[in-house]
């Protein structure tokens, strides 16, 4: 467990990188896997896979399909936030478009059209 927990580690931001490797030390040295684990459920984003490896080295369930199901879950939120960011980002460059093309169309639409009405009136 210590090495596994060690090779993931290293794929994750530094807050979630540094309690993992103080797990993965606690455990090689041969602590208790509630007490090395507790590191780990003081992150937020951890504490869900703290708690079932705690209750995987208490009942010796796998943690294999909670780690899978965690990691599915957090794809799922990482996916809808690159989703919205895009959506925000379309509506975002509404403005700046808007402020080119509308002084455009004004000046090669509605100008001319208003100069040649004036011209025939005038």
């Amino acid at each position: 467990m210590p090495t596994a927990v060690r090779a993931v580690a290293e794929h994750f931001p530094p807050r979630i990188t540094e309690p993992l490797r103080e797990t993965a030390d606690l455990l090689a040295l041969g602590a208790a896997p509630a007490d090395a684990w507790a590191t780990a459920a003081a992150c937020a984003d951890l504490a869900p896979l703290a708690r079932g490896a705690r209750r995987s080295a208490q009942s010796g369930t796998a943690l294999a399909d909670l780690a899978s199901g965690l990691a599915q879950r957090a794809r799922e939120r990482a996916a809808d936030a690159a989703e919205a960011r895009a959506q925000r980002a379309a509506v975002l460059i509404a403005g700046p478009l808007a402020l080119c093309f509308l002084p455009a169309f004004l000046c090669l639409g509605i100008a001319p059209v208003v100069v040649g009405l004036a011209t025939t009136l005038f």
